[in-house]
């Protein structure tokens, strides 16, 4: 054989191993091990061979032994995991329908959030946002708020049009009875 020095920088003319059976019929290595399993007529025998299993293997799988079995029961779990519970049915009728009453209070849970999440924004602003003067967080706040109309807005100022109404009403109701003029006949029933 050849030295080990001139391994590394000329080319082999002998086998690094060399083994004698009678008649191989089926040659495996195994997966992440230096052991090779041969099949002869002989029998079988297993052979160590240094450096030929891969040293490091793929630590991302979680089963690098598996099987194609095992590889496609683990596909399907995981694809059933990604389903909803409620979306698992065995009706072959579901398919392609809609339960509009869990739409609908999907939607309203959706909504519900987006408004909680929205209120806590505010309150999260409000609270960082600490100032003095012109800039205060709650002036800041307020002058975001110009252009959203809830339903406490608009209560007030439907109020607020109510009374400006009747101030109106009892000026001009004044300036009559100083000139003397009559009251019209339909403010009996106003």
């Amino acid at each position: 054989m050849a030295s080990v020095q001139s391994a590394h920088f000329l080319f082999c003319f002998v086998p690094y191993v060399s083994l004698f059976f009678c008649l191989p019929q089926s040659v495996e290595f195994c997966p992440y091990e230096d052991v090779l399993g041969v099949g002869h007529s002989g029998g079988f025998s297993s052979v160590v061979i240094p450096g030929a299993g891969e040293s490091n293997f793929d630590s991302f799988e979680s089963n690098p032994f598996q099987t194609n079995k095992q590889r496609r029961e683990a596909t399907v779990h995981a694809l059933l995991d990604k389903l909803q519970p409620d979306m698992i049915t065995l009706d072959s009728n579901m398919f392609g329908m809609m339960n509009k009453k869990s739409k609908t209070l999907f939607d309203g849970e959706r909504r519900a959030v987006r408004e909680q999440k929205l209120v806590e924004q505010t309150e999260k602003t409000m609270q960082i946002n600490k100032a003095r003067g012109k800039g205060k967080s709650t002036k800041k706040f307020n002058r975001k708020r110009v252009n959203i109309i809830d339903q406490a807005r608009q209560e007030r100022t439907d109020n607020a049009t109510k009374v400006q109404q009747q101030i109106v009403k009892r000026k001009q109701d004044e300036q009559r009875e100083v000139e003397g003029k009559p009251k019209s006949a339909l403010n009996r029933f106003g």
